[in-house]
């Protein structure tokens, strides 16, 4: 919204010509009117710095705003031994869903969807429909598990638990 916003009020910065001027404009041969764009705004040499700040700052927010990587390594099902000494494992569909379990008879489902930006890396934001189980590592229903999170072809890591990376063990077949 607000790289969509700024060219806007870029506009506010340009000097909007009053009706009398427009007239006597109109009333000029051609050749001498001065250069105008398509909303009767009349372009001077010092507007050229704030519509070039404006743009270089407009291209800076949807860079920032641009999650960069490739999703493919993140689909399959990952394993690790977690916090809580248990093995968990998690399956990521390349249709939003996503279905953990761990050893010890806990069970969720949900769905997710990337975010994240350039400066704080993309970002899983699963929110778990189903879940049963016990203990303070089981996914419980209705409850948001988003994670920062980096990937490569053989492990997961979620950066708020580095300490316990999960490792591939199936990649996801289907396309």
């Amino acid at each position: 919204l607000l790289a969509g916003f700024l060219p806007m009020l870029a506009l506010f910065w340009l000097p909007l010509r009053p009706r009398e001027e427009r007239k006597q404009i109109e009333a000029m041969p051609s050749a001498s009117r001065p250069r105008t764009g398509g909303l009767g705004i009349r372009f001077q040499t010092s507007d050229t710095v704030p519509v070039l700040l404006t743009l270089l700052l407009v291209c800076g927010l949807l860079w920032v705003g641009r999650v960069p990587g490739d999703l493919d390594a993140l689909y399959g099902s990952w394993e690790r031994e977690n916090r809580c000494g248990r093995i968990e494992r998690i399956r990521i569909g390349r249709d939003g869903t996503i279905l953990w379990d761990d050893v010890a008879g806990g069970l969720a489902r949900g769905r997710y969807r990337i975010g994240g930006n350039r400066l704080d890396g993309p970002l899983l934001e699963v929110e778990v429909l189903e879940g049963q189980g016990s203990g303070p590592c089981a996914w419980a229903t209705a409850a948001r598990r988003d994670r920062y999170y980096e990937v490569d072809t053989e492990r997961l890591i979620f950066r708020k638990e580095r300490e316990w990376p999960f490792r591939k063990i199936a990649p996801l077949t289907n396309r």
